[in-house]
Parts: structure tokens; sequence; C-alpha cells
């Protein structure tokens, strides 16, 4: 059997639960503050820095983030290199951050020394649990005894199927992230507008998707988005994320009574949650639909 690990980065939004389910590394991003810097939770901490990091927002503090560099990527590489490890690494769309172009940088420089080691890094296109869907994915097929190449191959094929809709309480954090223009930022927050972005499939990044007059409306389009599915007889999960207690439940309870497939929770990263503040709640699917 092959000695390969599957490692994805923090904006997977894959909680210590899920990590040790699937047998899945998580590698931090970073935010800063103040020029402080810290990294995104990760592990058996996960959801109680989350909490305090989320009271941080709720008391106006504003942070910056930043991608892992090449120099950091070098150190995580040798870890597992110099164990006799491959690695096939599934890391946030190049759309949204540059730790997809740090990772290969490092990749082909640190195989040098390594010449008999296997490194494979995967633009996923997605992001949050969009991210954490695909790594899952690729952990099936890892215990279904894939090769490494074959589930890169496999996770390729899929990754534009996944799609992303998350609900936003203020466009105005991914404005100031340079995430949109300030233009779509003024319009999807004006007229009491809850804004729904989504991931463009073709360059991996953030647009803003549809625009709806509260939360009950913009829970109704997300219905029937997924309704277009026909998820009726078919296996399918959905992924659900948030970053405010009690913003999922409606989300939740609406998804069970349409249906009543499999959810997975999971709070949104610190390196997420920057860009978008407070109230963000969102929902990822591998579409069944071409």
């Amino acid at each position: 059997m092959e000695n390969f690990r599957i490692v994805t980065d923090s904006c997977s939004d894959m909680d210590y639960k899920l990590s040790q389910q699937y047998n899945i590394d998580v590698v931090s991003l970073k935010y800063s503050s103040d020029e402080f810097f810290f990294d995104d939770p990760v592990g058996i901490e996960r959801e109680t820095k989350l909490n305090e990091f989320y009271d941080k927002i709720k008391k106006n503090q504003r942070f910056k983030t930043s991608q892992i560099n090449p120099e950091e990527f070098l150190d995580i590489f040798r870890s597992y290199l110099k164990n006799g490890t491959d690695l096939l690494f599934i890391l946030c769309s190049s759309g949204l951050s540059g730790t997809y172009n740090s990772a290969k940088i490092a990749a082909k420089e640190i195989l040098e020394s390594y010449p008999e080691r296997r490194i494979i890094v995967i633009d996923s296109g997605c992001a949050s649990l969009g991210l954490g869907l695909l790594v899952i994915e690729a952990a099936k097929k890892r215990d279904e005894n894939y090769s490494m190449e074959e589930i890169a191959e496999y996770i390729d094929n899929i990754k534009t199927k996944v799609n992303h809709l998350a609900i936003l309480s203020d466009l105005n954090y991914l404005k100031s992230g340079g995430r949109i223009s300030p233009t779509v930022a003024f319009f999807g927050n004006i007229l009491g507008m809850k804004p729904i972005v989504s991931v463009d499939k073709k360059d991996g990044r953030l647009y803003l998707h549809s625009k709806q007059r509260g939360m009950n409306r913009a829970l109704n389009f997300l219905i029937e988005e997924l309704k277009k599915e026909d998820f009726k007889g078919k296996p399918q999960t959905i992924y659900l994320t948030y970053n405010k207690e009690g913003t999922e439940k409606d989300v939740e309870n609406g998804l069970k009574w349409e249906f009543n497939v499999p959810i997975i929770k999971s709070k949104l990263s610190a390196t997420i949650s920057s860009h978008t503040g407070l109230g963000t709640v969102a929902i990822f699917y591998k579409k069944l639909s071409i």
C-alpha cells in the first residue's frame, strides 16, 4: 500500500472531528491584527479558539490574512518527505489565496533534494467546506486503495461540480479585503438585501450570485437552487458552515425538511471570517446535474 498523506489547509474548514474521521492533516493559514500574526485554529482546540476570534470581530476588531509562503511549505514538506511519506496537497482556490502557488514553488524546489519522493499539489478552485468536500472525497478514494495519482485525477475531474452558496450579512468585509469591487458591495448592501455569493468555476474567485431581501428569502433561494438537483433516491451530502451561533439553525432545519439528506456542519475558519464578517452561513454540495 502506498505511503502518502492527504493534506489540506485551514481554509477547508475541516474541524478536528472530520480531520480525525477521514485521517486528514490540516495546515494553518495565518491572520494578523496590529502586526501580530496568528495561526488559523486547527486541531482539538479549533472551536474554542474560533469562538474567541468571533468575539474579537464582535468588538469591531479587523484582521488581515496571509498565505503560507514557500519557505514555510519547505519545512512542512520536509517533515513528511524525510520519513518516506509522499504528499497529496489539496488547497484553497488560487483565485482566493496565493497558498497554492507557494506550494507549487516549494514542491519543485524540495523534490530536488528528495528525488525519490512525490508531491502532488491541487488547486481545488474551492473554499471552506467546498474544499472540505473534495478532501473527504479524496480520503474515501484513498480508503478504496486508489493510488495518489488516481485520486488527484478524480479530484481534478469533480472539483468544478462543487457548488458554493454563502449568505452574508455585510459585503463590506469582502470589499475591504479586495475580494469584490466597491460597486458590487454597495449594490449588494442596499435595501437590506442578503447578498449570496458563490465561487466562479472558471477562475475560482468570488462573485455576487444573488441578492435576496431578508434571511427567509435568502433561505428559500438556497432551497430552490438545491431543488434543481433532484436529490431524491441519490446519494448526496450537504455541507454547512457558519460563524455566528444560531444562524445555521433555520438553514439546517429547512434543508432537512426539504431534502432529508445527511448534513455535515463545521464552523467557518478565522481566515475566511476575516473576509466575510459574522453572520455568514454557507452550504456546499456536489452537483448531480450537468
